[in-house]
């Protein structure tokens, strides 16, 4: 029986992870109402395709992948430099941190760019608070737990 996604706490997490590449698995409570049955939910995801674990993280699965090319949602092929991961880790933390936030909107420095331009400065976190753009630089990576 296959499992189809009308659940908007569901689409949106769908999204995220097609945005970001990777989701925390703790992160995941964020993006539903009720707390309580969140991992049922995700237990779900995972075995319909939508997501998969990858160690702690969650990515998409195939079928979460055919469902954003369906409904043309901005997808992000999966990056596996190991160097690269932390940034990546960490960027997504931040997201789903300020996911629900009416007073901040988090837009990473990847979704901002010219993907076909060649950038030589490292790429910075950007923010919006209240329609006003900010940069943020000099992070020091620290994992949420």
């Amino acid at each position: 029986m296959n499992y189809i996604l009308s659940n908007e706490d569901e689409i949106s997490l769908i999204k995220f992870v097609a945005n970001y590449q990777y989701l925390d698995t703790n992160n995941a409570k964020i993006f539903f109402k009720s707390k309580k049955y969140y991992k049922t939910r995700i237990t779900e995801l995972v075995k319909y395709e939508y997501l998969r674990r990858k160690d702690t993280n969650l990515v998409l699965g195939a079928l979460g992948i055919e469902y954003c090319k369906l409904f043309n949602y901005q997808y992000t092929e999966l990056n596996r430099n190991q160097k690269y991961l932390p940034r990546l880790l960490y960027i997504s933390d931040l997201a789903a941190y300020y996911h629900n936030s009416p007073e901040v909107q988090f837009t990473a420095s990847f979704n901002m760019k010219d993907k076909q331009v060649f950038t030589t400065t490292s790429r910075k976190f950007i923010r919006c608070i209240n329609n006003r753009w900010y940069r943020l630089s000099n992070i020091s990576y620290i994992r949420r737990k």
